[in-house]
C-alpha cells in the first residue's frame, strides 16, 4: 500500500498523471475494508494529488505522458499547436494535443536527419521512406511523393518546400500543394554536415531554411560555410562564410521577413548576426564566449546565451528580455509570442510569461532536448528516453468566487462571516470588496513598520480584522465596510509569536522558531508535531477533518487536510480561507476560487472515471 502510494507520487513528479492515478487506485484495499484501514491516509493523499482536485491555481499543470517506441530524434508542433509530431527511428508519430490520440504513423527515410514539417493543422511534409511526401491527417492519405530526402525546409507562406537527401550537393524545390518540382539549387560541391553514421546520430546544428516566399535558401555546410542562395538568380547569392571556414563548428539560423538571422558557434567564441538579405547588408550582431541558441520564424527572432533569452527587433536591433534563469544555462527553448519555455543544464525546465516572469520551473534527472509550446500545452522530450511529457494550461474559470485588482499587493484574503464581503490585507493596508466585485473601501494602516500581527476574527454573525502593534495597540476594523470598530491600548505582545489552536481532540502550540506541537486535550500529553518547514498560521476543524494553514520560507501560503489522527490526506496550494465546508483559494493574480471538500469515496469515483476515460484514450491511440 505504502509503496504504491510512493510510486504514484514519483509518477506524478515525472508528469505521468494517468500512471499516478492508476497506482493510487491500486493502492486501495478491497472495497469492504476501505473505511476500516487506517493506513489509507497516504494512499488518499496520493490519489488527491494525482487528481489535482485542490489545485485551483492558474498555470501549466501535469497533463499526461506518451510512450514512444524509441527515444525521439526530434519534436515539432503545427503552426497553431493543435498537432505535434515525434520523430524516432524510423517513423514519425503525429498526435492530437487535446486527446493524445495518435493520428498517423509515417515511415521515414532511415536517417536521424529525417524531417517533419507542418504545412497547417492537418497537412504536413515528411522525409518518407519512398521520398519527400505530403500527408493529409483528415483524409488519412498521402497527397504526393517526390524524390528521396532527409532534411526539409518550408517557406514562410507555406507554398514552397526545399528538400535535400543526406550528402547530396543540391536541393530540390517543390510546390507544396501538388508536389510539382519547380527548381533545383546547387551547392557547388558543398554538403550539409552528416554524422559518420546518420542512421543513429544527428550531426549537430546546421542551417537549412527558406525565406517567406521561398525565393532564398540559406544553407550551412560541413566545411564551415554559410550561404544564402537566390536559386533563381545565382548572381544574388550571399556568401556569409566561405567553403573553408573550418572554425565554425555549428550553425543555427532562419528568416524573419526579409532578414536572415544566424548564429555561428566556434570553440573559442560564438557569433550572432542579422543580415538584410534583400539589400545584401550586414546589420550587426554580437560575440560571446559561450554558444548561442537561436529560434527564427515569421513571428520574430529569439536568442539565448548563457542564462538569458531575448527577442530581437531586426530593424533596430533592440533587445527585449524573455527569460532569465539565474545560475543555470539555457540549452534549448521555444517561444510563441506569449510564453517562453526553456530547457536548462540544471537539468530541468522553466516557463516564463510575456513579461519575462517565471511562472513554473522544475528540476529533472535528465535534461530536455526538445521543449515545445503547442497552444495551451507544453510538450517535453529528450534523446535518451522514449517518453514525451505533457503539461496543460488551466484557468479553472468555473471555480472563480471573486475577482479583484491583481495589482493590489496583499498577504491574505478572508471572507466575512455573513459571506457578503471579502477582505484583502497586509501589514500596510487592507481592502474590502463585495461579492459583486465592487471595491467598498481601502484603508492605509498607520505605522505599518510597527505592526506585530494581524488576525481575521469571526464570532456569531460578526467578523473583523484585528491589527496588533508592538506597543500593545489593538485596532479592529469591520469586515463589512472597513470602519474602525474598536481601539484599545494593551500590553505589548510577546515577540516570539507564540499561539495556540484548538480542535475537539487537540491543543496545538505554535511558536516562531519551532515546529508546532500537538497535545491531547484530555491528558495534555504531547503526541506529535506538525509541519516543520513552514510557519503555522491557522487551524480549522471541518467536520471530522482538520485543516492547517501555513506560509513557507518563500512567502507562499498553502493548506494541509488532515484526518482525525492528523495524518496528511491532501495538500492545498494557495488556500486562504474556509467558509463552512467550502475552501477558498487565492492565486495572487486577481482571483479567489472555491471548491468543496471531497470524501474518500468521491475521490475513488473520480479516479475510476479518470481511469475509464484514459482507457478510451488508449484505445484511440492504438486506433481500436
Amino acid at each position: 500500500m505504502f509503496a504504491l502510494a510512493e510510486y504514484s507520487a514519483n509518477s506524478l513528479a515525472q508528469g505521468d498523471v494517468s500512471g499516478a492515478v492508476e497506482l493510487a487506485l491500486q493502492a486501495f484495499p478491497e472495497e469492504k475494508q476501505i473505511f476500516s484501514v487506517p493506513a489509507a491516509a497516504p494512499v488518499q493523499k496520493a490519489l488527491t494529488d494525482a487528481l489535482g482536485v485542490y489545485d485551483l491555481s492558474d498555470g501549466f499543470k501535469a497533463f499526461d505522458s506518451i510512450k514512444l517506441p524509441s527515444a525521439p530524434f526530434a519534436l515539432t508542433a503545427s503552426p497553431k499547436g493543435s498537432r505535434f509530431a515525434a520523430v524516432y527511428a524510423y517513423e514519425a508519430a503525429v498526435y492530437d494535443r487535446e486527446s493524445g490520440r495518435c493520428l498517423a504513423v509515417l515511415l521515414l527515410e532511415k536517417s536521424a536527419l529525417s524531417d517533419v514539417k507542418f504545412l497547417n493543422e492537418n497537412r504536413l511534409l515528411y522525409a518518407g521512406a519512398d521520398g519527400v511526401s505530403a500527408y493529409d491527417l483528415e483524409k488519412k492519405k498521402t497527397l504526393w511523393t517526390g524524390e528521396r530526402a532527409t532534411s526539409l525546409a518550408l517557406s514562410g507562406d507555406g507554398q514552397i518546400a526545399a528538400a535535400v537527401n543526406r550528402n547530396e550537393d543540391f536541393a530540390v524545390l517543390y510546390q507544396t500543394d501538388n508536389g510539382e518540382k519547380i527548381g533545383k539549387c546547387s551547392f557547388d560541391g558543398q554538403h550539409l554536415p552528416i554524422a559518420e553514421n546518420d542512421i543513429f546520430a544527428h550531426p549537430g546544428d546546421f542551417v537549412f531554411a527558406l525565406n517567406h516566399d521561398g525565393s532564398r535558401l540559406a544553407v550551412s555546410f560541413d566545411g564551415g560555410g554559410l550561404t544564402v542562395f537566390d536559386w533563381k538568380n545565382r548572381d544574388n547569392d550571399l556568401i556569409l562564410y566561405g567553403k573553408d571556414s573550418s572554425k565554425n563548428t555549428g550553425f543555427a539560423g532562419g528568416f524573419c521577413g526579409s532578414y536572415f538571422a544566424f548564429a555561428a558557434n566556434r570553440e573559442e567564441k560564438s557569433l550572432f548576426g542579422i543580415v538584410d538579405a534583400k539589400n545584401a547588408l550586414y546589420l550587426g550582431g554580437h560575440e560571446s564566449q559561450t554558444p548561442y541558441c537561436l529560434q527564427v520564424s515569421e513571428k520574430g527572432i529569439a536568442l539565448a546565451n548563457g542564462n538569458l533569452l531575448v527577442s530581437f527587433d531586426p530593424k533596430t536591433l533592440e533587445e527585449k528580455e524573455l527569460a532569465y534563469t539565474d545560475k543555470e544555462n539555457i540549452t534549448a527553448f521555444s517561444f510563441d509570442g506569449n510564453y517562453a519555455l526553456v530547457a536548462t543544464d540544471g537539468p530541468g525546465f522553466a516557463l516564463f510569461d510575456r513579461g519575462a516572469k517565471r511562472i513554473l520551473s522544475e528540476s529533472s534527472q535528465m535534461g530536455y532536448d526538445f521543449p515545445v509550446l503547442a497552444g495551451p500545452f507544453v510538450v517535453l522530450g529528450n534523446r535518451n528516453e522514449p517518453f514525451l511529457r505533457m503539461l496543460k494550461r488551466e484557468s479553472h474559470e468555473e471555480a472563480v468566487f471573486l475577482s479583484y485588482d491583481a495589482r493590489y499587493d496583499h498577504d491574505e484574503a478572508r471572507v466575512s462571516q455573513d459571506g457578503k464581503t471579502v477582505v484583502l490585507f497586509s501589514n500596510r493596508s487592507f481592502r474590502v470588496y463585495d461579492l459583486q466585485e465592487n471595491l467598498l473601501t481601502e484603508v492605509i494602516l498607520p505605522d505599518a513598520e510597527q505592526i506585530y500581527d494581524q488576525q481575521f476574527r469571526r464570532a456569531g454573525e460578526d467578523s473583523w480584522l484585528e491589527v496588533i502593534w508592538y506597543d500593545g495597540t489593538v485596532r479592529c476594523y469591520r469586515a463589512a465596510d472597513g470602519t474602525l470598530l474598536s481601539e484599545v491600548e494593551g500590553v505589548p505582545p510577546d515577540r516570539d509569536l507564540e499561539e495556540e489552536f484548538y480542535t475537539d481532540r487537540y491543543r496545538i502550540h505554535s511558536s516562531l522558531h519551532g515546529a508546532p506541537e500537538v497535545y491531547d486535550r484530555e491528558t495534555d500529553r504531547k503526541i506529535g508535531i506538525l509541519e516543520e518547514d513552514a510557519y503555522l498560521t491557522y487551524v480549522t476543524q471541518v467536520g471530522e477533518w482538520v485543516v492547517t494553514e501555513y506560509i513557507n520560507t518563500e512567502g507562499k501560503r498553502y493548506g494541509l487536510l488532515l484526518d482525525k489522527d492528523l495524518q496528511v490526506i491532501a495538500c492545498m496550494p494557495g488556500l486562504c480561507d474556509i467558509v463552512g465546508e467550502t475552501l477558498i483559494f487565492d492565486d495572487k493574480s486577481g482571483n479567489l476560487r472555491q471548491c468543496r471538500l471531497y470524501s474518500l469515496q468521491e475521490l475513488k469515483e473520480l479516479g475510476e472515471a479518470y481511469r475509464r476515460e484514459n482507457a478510451e484514450k488508449g484505445k484511440e491511440r492504438k486506433g481500436e
